[in-house]
């Protein structure tokens, strides 16, 4: 048996088959930016987890999140739109609080148990 022939579906390179699963959790099938957005958007309060760039330090950070959780809320609502400012807001699952997510950071999105890359 070859060292090298277990092939990865979405870019094709050859691995092993102990580096072929790390290599896979990296590499999953492309989307849009847009079809990101959308994957969160239509995740129906199930948990997902969005890799992404911070606009204020460029830290690139994993979140655990949900959308439409009504937690922690006040009333009062927000006191702009995230949407104008191209800003996602989820529900972090491990800081228990609420984040904003800038839409142009998203690097990865995970939905159903497989990573998808964001590509410009």
């Amino acid at each position: 048996m070859d060292l090298f022939s277990n092939p990865c579906p979405h870019c094709g390179g050859l691995f092993n088959a102990t580096d072929l699963a790390a290599h896979q959790a990296v590499c999953g099938p492309t989307v849009s930016r847009q079809q990101a957005v959308e994957f969160i958007l239509s995740s129906g309060g199930k948990v997902f987890a969005v890799e992404a760039i911070k606009r204020s330090t460029g830290e690139l950070r994993l979140y655990n999140g949900r959308i439409g959780v009504h937690a922690y809320v006040n009333g009062r609502g927000m006191a702009y739109d995230p949407t104008d400012k191209g800003l996602l807001t989820i529900f972090d699952m491990a800081k228990h609080g609420y984040r904003s997510v800038a839409v142009e950071g998203i690097t990865r999105v995970k939905m159903h148990g497989v990573w998808h890359r964001v590509s410009d």
